[in-house]
């Protein structure tokens, strides 16, 4: 008797959770940053849907009530009982989410190639690289790389390299995600306008906070890591800059609208874009910046905006070098190539 109400139970368990699918009302899951399935049409075009059935299964799995739990539950099975360290390439130690690396020489290579090209269009060019959080595991895991970067460029490019490893921790990133805090990288805004020759203008910043961010890592492990707070440092004085997007037009220094995309990251500058213009009409001196970049530099570029004239910023995985010509970019202007180890070591650039 006791087994079959133990059946009963668990039958009426999985079935709340089916009906409830049809009743959730959730869009984006922002634990895996994102979009659910739409239930499919059961008929499209004036046919029959060939992939209904394969459709309403994915809709189905999507918005299963209970799916977060039972991703928990599988994340506790896979760390704490089966004591498996790490899964799909991520590992968990002190709190923080970390992902593995290796050099892929040939891919460092290729980008530099392409910086070495673009270099000689401009009169005075920087290349940084961000350390990955990786670099500050203390814990015995071999997963370095930045060191083995460095001397590949070093070896193969005389352009000017601005270090920035000694300024970081492992406290500077998030734990879920593989950025840095904005609120902890003025001190790498400052330290590279002084590499660059440009007096920084330091202002007074408002710390504002969104609950509950969920990092690109979590998205990828199922497990028990609380999610992050995402911060970021507002000014009165980024309302007086004119920020232009090739993509969208006029654009704001955060786009709040995006803390409730899948990725709360997009915040800063819209996220993803190919090309960005920010004015600053308030500054006297002529200071122009160029930037090449990744996603570390949306949240830096902020902390920039008020030390120059114009800054003109390019995401070579999303613009064609091939059409560098139509931005009218300065050649005197102050050029900054600053990727990520994630990127730099992969054949992102193009």
């Amino acid at each position: 008797m006791k087994n079959k109400l133990l059946i009963v139970i668990f039958m009426l368990f999985i079935c709340a959770g089916g009906l409830g699918a049809l009743f959730n009302g959730i869009d984006v899951l922002y634990s895996e940053r994102r979009v659910l399935e739409e239930y499919p049409g059961f008929i499209e075009n004036g046919h029959f849907n060939d992939d209904f059935f394969d459709e309403a299964d994915k809709y189905y799995s999507d918005h299963f009530l209970y799916r977060d739990l039972f991703r928990k539950a599988k994340g506790f099975v896979i760390s704490d009982l089966l004591m498996i360290k790490e899964y799909n390439d991520i590992f968990s130690y002190d709190g923080f989410l970390f992902k593995r690396e290796k050099i892929d020489e040939s891919a460092i290579r290729h980008n530099l190639q392409i910086i070495n090209e673009l270099k000689e269009d401009f009169q005075n060019s920087y290349l940084a690289i961000i350390p990955s959080k990786n670099e500050y595991l203390t814990s015995g895991f071999d997963m370095q790389t930045y060191d083995e970067i460095k001397k590949i460029i070093e070896d193969n490019s005389d352009i000017a390299y601005i270090d920035l490893k000694e300024l970081l921790s492992l406290d500077d990133y998030y734990r879920t995600d593989i950025h840095w805090r904005q609120d902890k990288i003025e001190d790498i805004a400052k330290f590279l306008c002084q590499s660059l020759g440009v007096d920084y203008i330091d202002t007074e910043y408002e710390i504002k906070e969104y609950y509950p961010f969920y990092g690109s890592l979590y998205a990828n492990i199922s497990g028990l890591i609380k999610a992050d707070t995402l911060f970021y440092l507002d000014s009165d004085l980024f309302a007086d800059l004119e920020i232009y997007s090739l993509e969208d037009g006029i654009i704001s220094m955060y786009e709040t609208k995006e803390l409730t995309s899948p990725d709360a990251y997009s915040l800063f500058l819209g996220g993803p874009e190919a090309y960005i213009k920010i004015v600053n009409n308030n500054i006297k001196s002529d200071d122009k910046l160029i930037v090449f970049r990744d996603s570390y530099a949306s949240s830096l570029l902020p902390l920039l905006s008020l030390s120059f004239k114009e800054i003109d910023i390019i995401d070579l995985r999303y613009y064609n070098r091939e059409l560098l010509s139509e931005l009218d970019l300065d050649e005197k202007a102050v050029t900054l190539f600053i990727y990520g180890t994630e990127v730099f070591n992969s054949y992102a650039i193009r």
